[in-house]
C-alpha cells in the first residue's frame, strides 16, 4: 500500500472520516486542525496563517503542541513568487505522533495554507494526497486546489481533492477505474490542451482525441458497468467521478 499524506482544509468537512492507516500522515491546514481535533484524528502537522482558527487556536492546540518543549511556531514559509525557494517545515513530526509541530505562516504570502500543507507532505516524501475540507465551499478555494492537483503532479505526485459526493484528481497519464454500474464521470483538459486522449469503458468512448481547455467535450460521460480507462499521450486531465469510484491497475507517476 503506497502511504498517503492527508491533508484537511478549513472548508467543508467530509461526512465521515476518513480510514487513516498506520503509515499514513495527517496534516492540518489552518481552520482544518479544528475538524481533525474534533473528528479524534492526530494531526502530525499543523500549518497555516491561522486566520480561520483564529482566537480559537491556542484551546485547539492545549494539550497537543503546547505540551511538546520546543514545538512552536515556525516563520519558515519557503516561498516566493514561484513558490519554491526553500522547505516549508521545520523540525521533524515522523518522531512524535502525540504532538503536532506547529508551522505559522504570515498572513501575506504568495501560496495558501493547502498548497503550504502540501508542499509539507512533498518534503516527508509522500507521493499520494487525499484532501478534504478543500472544495464545496469558496469557489475561489477550491480552484486554487484544483491548481494544486497539478502542482503535485509537476512534483511526482498525484492528489485527490474531495467534495460531498464526488473526488477530483488530475493525471498526467492513464488510470483504470473499477467499474461502477452507474454514475457521472467528467474529463477536461487541465493547464493547457491534452493530445491522445484515450476514454474507454464509458457511454462516450473517445481514442486519441485532443482536448482543450475552452470546450467541454468530456463533461457528464457515464459509467456503464464495465472498467474504465482514462488516458492522455501529451497534457494534464482533470477528472471529476464518484465518491467510491476505485483506481486500479494503470495508475502512474510522473513528475
Amino acid at each position: 500500500m503506497i502511504p498517503i499524506c492527508f491533508v484537511f482544509g478549513a472548508g467543508p468537512p467530509p461526512d465521515d472520516p476518513p480510514e487513516i492507516a498506520e503509515q499514513d500522515f495527517v496534516i492540518a491546514a489552518d481552520g482544518g486542525y479544528l475538524y481533525t481535533k474534533n473528528a479524534g484524528i492526530q494531526a502530525r502537522i499543523v500549518i497555516g496563517d491561522f486566520d480561520s482558527l483564529g482566537s480559537d487556536l491556542s484551546g485547539a492546540l492545549a494539550g497537543d503542541a503546547d505540551s511538546n518543549p520546543g514545538n512552536g511556531p515556525s516563520g519558515n514559509l519557503g516561498s516566493g513568487p514561484g513558490g519554491d525557494t526553500g522547505d516549508v517545515c521545520t523540525g521533524d513530526p515522523l518522531n512524535d505522533k502525540d504532538n503536532p509541530l506547529v508551522v505559522s505562516l504570515p498572513k501575506e504570502k504568495d501560496q495558501t495554507d493547502t498548497l503550504a500543507a502540501l508542499k509539507c507532505g512533498l518534503e516527508h516524501g509522500f507521493k499520494r494526497f487525499h484532501i478534504y475540507g478543500g472544495a464545496g465551499g469558496r469557489l475561489d478555494h477550491t480552484l486554487a486546489n484544483i491548481q494544486c492537483l497539478r502542482y503535485l503532479l509537476n512534483h511526482g505526485a498525484r492528489g485527490y481533492l474531495y467534495d460531498r459526493d464526488v473526488i477530483v484528481t488530475a493525471l498526467r497519464t492513464g488510470v483504470w477505474l473499477a467499474p461502477l454500474e452507474e454514475g457521472i464521470i467528467s474529463v477536461f483538459a487541465l493547464g493547457g490542451p491534452a493530445s491522445g486522449v484515450c476514454l474507454r469503458g464509458l457511454k462516450y468512448e473517445l481514442e486519441n482525441t485532443h482536448l482543450n481547455s475552452d470546450y467541454p467535450l468530456g463533461v457528464s460521460n457515464e459509467f456503464i458497468g464495465r472498467p474504465a480507462y482514462i488516458g492522455t499521450e501529451h497534457g494534464d486531465l482533470l477528472v471529476i467521478y464518484p465518491t467510491g469510484t476505485t483506481e486500479i491497475e494503470g495508475e502512474f507517476l510522473n513528475g
